[in-house]
């Protein structure tokens, strides 16, 4: 009979297999590390989720990289010679968590690939006791770091240890040559660094690049936005905040705030429950505002005109797609409209595309969809944004419990769509700023792969691709839509073709005189000719005596009335010419005035660009001043002397009042972020009016603050600064015309300021705003005021900073001793909080 199992020749030979067995060089530990890692950035992400899985509420990264360890530190049994030429350098990422238990440690800390944390395939993770889902589980954090350094350095304590237990290896000991096992590794307790809270302390030590790390400009400009970019920058992580320190500087992660998103020309959210799919998508009314040109900006100016609006809205209600997608006009502002749909999903979908797909879990998506023509980027500078830096984060990403996956950059396909032609309408990838937030909890599903380079080809991941194109596919439907319709409203009103800017009308005007000079050539040729006839028949008469002289008499007669027609239309034609000439002569003026615009916006952004220097001067300043005060601080704590401690506390005080003043200079510096917080309005202008009294006061003006009756004061969710520039200019715009201007009587020169259940009212006895600009005081470079006095920005600013917060300023109905229009009404109830804003539509 034969057997089936494999012979093995002798039993010398089944001994050796036996004996025989696989094992792994260190080496492959650095191979692993430089595949799954992309950059520095991705490195101290993995770390930072250690710290979020561990509960804990603060991540500190400190950069050190002038340290170096005391001469009774351990680590020098990981240095390579024990010696230190120059400074090792480190960085440390502090959690204040749960900490990590011994037995933890050994198994799975120490166990490369291995991850307490994972969950059993297809089944969700266990919650924290702050109710997170873990975010690390691929056991990357310990290998992220030989990104960073060369030694590992682990310090944690759980609840109820005095002292730091600590783990120590060296990235440069996993040697081809090494087992992994040989790799050596020191656990000790360190009793030199007291633990005021539990937690986990990862240092890397030896920074790799170290010169990079000096640099200051690389933590600002590179470290911090780019990791910046790794956590969700339009929604904050619940109860977790990052910290980056060096030696002078704390850093804050960027996030984008409402100022520079209600910006965009649509809005897109959508929502998927597990079984239906909500889309929404507001629509601003810069949609329909061309990229460029005098004549695109007259037609959005008409459409958008009180006499026109009216009419857009009722075209767009009427028309039946727009209906079926559930158009609504009751948004708040800077919306234009609404359109809302959901569709209730008895069974998932199928896609060819996408075999086999099944639901994904529950996810939500926000996306901005931005034209970036001069108005928008105009707005954005003003809000401390440049339309360039919002272009560079052009992109839909994916964030996982706030934390990005690193998906392919076009993996909504965006860009299929551009090649549909000029008429194509949807969402472009250069355009197009957003999130997909998807969570451990309901998207376990959805299995990131080892690198963090995008997700494993599961089944609930050909799901969310096909909710993902869904959603894609809505905003372009939608902007297709409501962008034809606008247009077939331009069609039927016949305006299509708006009139030609200045320029083009003298190119059209120099044409025509052209015309006109070669016509009244021509004439003066007939008129000669003409008049070399009449001659000739003069000359017949005289001469002849015929019976048909009568009815030649009667043909000269009709000539030289003809001729007279001719010279009279000639008449004509020369008074038109000088009107024309007239007209070509006006419109000189508006073209000069127009280069006037140009160039006083070039003043306008020359001193931005000079305050931006200054201020990065200043900056720099202040820098150097911290770093120096730091020195002479170190060098005090050996002499401990009194008077130089106190001189120093005095610096410190004072470069601290110097950074506050700084960043106060210009709220609309690019890079300047503006924090928002609770403000009473009462409180905030009755601060106003007494800091501003005394100033006044100098110029015999009385600042007066009235406080409605029965009012109930109200909060405002606001930018401080923001709403003191609000504020400030309208004070400074008072001031001037109350200084310069006509009153009606120097001795009742005053300003009111009246608050009010719905915001501000602010009014003075000044001379008001002429008749002429009432309809355009709130736009750019729009001032009665000298250029010498004024840029004309100042309303166009408070018009501006009140629209992205949804509120508004205009001008009351009323009129001074002038019969000119005075009094501002600033409406800030957008700013109010919704059971307050509800409370006030029935007023």
């Amino acid at each position: 009979m034969a057997d089936d199992k494999p012979s093995i020749a002798n039993q010398d030979d089944m001994e050796t297999a036996n004996n025989s067995h696989l094992t792994i060089s260190a080496h492959v530990v650095i191979q692993l590390g430089e595949e799954l890692v992309t950059d520095i950035e991705q490195a101290l992400l993995e770390v930072t989720k250690n710290a979020y899985d561990a509960d804990s509420t603060i991540c500190e990264i400190i950069i050190e990289p002038d340290w170096n360890p005391g001469s009774s530190d351990p680590i020098y049994k990981l240095l390579s010679d024990g010696k230190l030429e120059t400074p090792l350098g480190r960085i440390r990422v502090r959690d204040y968590g749960s900490g990590i238990p011994s037995e933890a440690i050994e198994q799975s800390w120490l166990r490369i690939s291995s991850s307490i944390k994972r969950s059993k395939h297809g089944l969700a993770k266990k919650k924290t006791a702050l109710g997170r889902i873990p975010v690390g589980d691929k056991g990357l954090g310990r290998l992220a770091t030989m990104k960073l350094g060369s030694i590992l350095r682990l310090k944690t304590a759980i609840e109820g240890e005095s002292a730091w237990r600590t783990v120590s290896f060296s990235w440069d000991d996993f040697t081809v040559d090494r087992s992994l096992e040989d790799v050596p590794v020191f656990n000790d307790v360190d009793s030199n660094e007291e633990v005021t809270k539990n937690g986990t302390i990862v240092e890397v030590i030896g920074l790799r690049e170290r010169d990079k790390w000096l640099d200051s400009g690389f933590i600002e400009k590179h470290l911090v936005p780019n990791l910046s970019s790794l956590i969700n920058p339009f929604r904050t992580i619940d109860q977790f905040e990052i910290r980056i320190k060096t030696r002078t500087t704390n850093h804050e992660i960027h996030s984008l705030d409402s100022d520079s998103l209600n910006l965009s020309s649509a809005k897109f959210a959508f929502d998927w429950d597990g079984r239906k799919f909500t889309n929404t998508a507001l629509i601003s009314p810069t949609l329909f505002r061309g990229q460029r040109g005098e004549e695109q900006a007259r037609l959005f100016a008409k459409l958008f005109s009180k006499e026109e609006k009216p009419n857009l809205i009722e075209w767009l209600k009427n028309d039946k797609r727009l209906k079926d997608m559930g158009i609504l006009f009751d948004v708040d502002m800077p919306w234009f409209f609404k359109l809302e749909e959901s569709i209730e999903l008895e069974q998932f979908p199928k896609d060819k595309a996408f075999p086999n797909a099944k639901n994904p879990g529950k996810f939500n998506s926000e996306i901005f969809y931005f034209l970036f023509h001069e108005d928008t980027k105009h707005k954005l500078a003003q809000v401390g944004t440049s339309a360039e830096a919002l272009k560079a984060m052009s992109q839909i990403a994916i964030f996982r419990d706030g934390f990005r996956v690193r998906a392919q950059r076009d993996w909504l396909r965006l860009s299929e769509g551009t090649t549909s032609g000029s008429s194509y309408y949807g969402l472009r990838p250069s355009n197009s700023i957003g999130y997909f937030s998807i969570s451990n909890e309901h998207n376990h599903g959805l299995v990131e792969k080892s690198d963090r380079e995008g997700f494993v080809d599961t089944h609930e991941y050909r799901g969310f691709m096909v909710l993902g194109l869904r959603a894609k596919d809505y905003a372009d439907r939608v902007l297709e839509l409501v962008r034809k319709s606008v247009n077939n409203y331009v069609k039927s009103q016949n305006y299509d073709n708006p009139k030609s800017n200045s320029r083009e009308l003298l190119g059209k005007i120099e044409k025509s005189e052209t015309a006109y000079t070669r016509n009244i050539k021509n004439i003066n040729s007939k008129i000669e000719s003409a008049k070399s006839v009449l001659e000739s028949f003069k000359t017949l008469e005289n001469s002849q005596n015929s019976p048909d002289i009568n009815n030649l008499k009667n043909s000269v007669e009709i000539a030289e009335n003809q001729l007279d027609s001719v010279v009279k239309s000639l008449d004509d034609i020369t008074g038109s010419l000088s009107t024309h000439t007239k007209t070509s002569k006006q419109l000189v003026e508006l073209a000069k005035d127009e280069e006037g615009y140009a160039a006083r916006l070039l003043d306008s952004a020359a001193v931005g660009l000079a305050a931006r220097s200054l201020t990065h001067e200043l900056h720099q300043f202040v820098r150097q001043l911290k770093v120096n005060v730091a020195s002479v601080s170190d060098v005090n704590k050996s002499i401990q002397n009194r008077e130089l401690a106190k001189a120093i506390r005095g610096l410190n005080g004072t470069i601290r009042e110097m950074s506050k003043t700084i960043s106060t200079i210009d709220p609309l510096l690019p890079g300047t972020r503006s924090i928002k917080e609770n403000i009473s309005l009462s409180d905030f202008i009755d601060e106003f009016v007494n800091a501003r009294r005394a100033k006044s006061e100098k110029y015999s003006i009385t600042l007066q603050y009235d406080k409605a009756t029965e009012f109930d004061d109200c909060v405002v969710r606001f930018s401080r600064t923001r709403l003191l520039q609000i504020i400030e200019n309208l004070f400074q715009n008072s001031l001037y015309w109350l200084r310069h201007g006509p009153v009606n009587n120097e001795s009742e020169k005053t300003i009111i300021v009246t608050v009010v259940r719905t915001g501000i009212i602010w009014a003075d006895s000044g001379p008001g705003i002429r008749p002429s600009l009432e309809s355009s005081i709130f736009d750019p470079y729009i001032s009665d005021k000298p250029s010498s006095e004024a840029s004309g920005l100042g309303l166009h600013v408070v018009s501006t900073f009140l629209e992205v917060e949804r509120c508004n300023i205009q001008l009351s109905s009323k009129r001074n001793w002038l019969g000119r229009k005075y009094e501002f009404i600033l409406d800030m109830t957008g700013a109010y909080p919704k059971d307050v804003q509800r409370k006030l539509q029935g007023i």
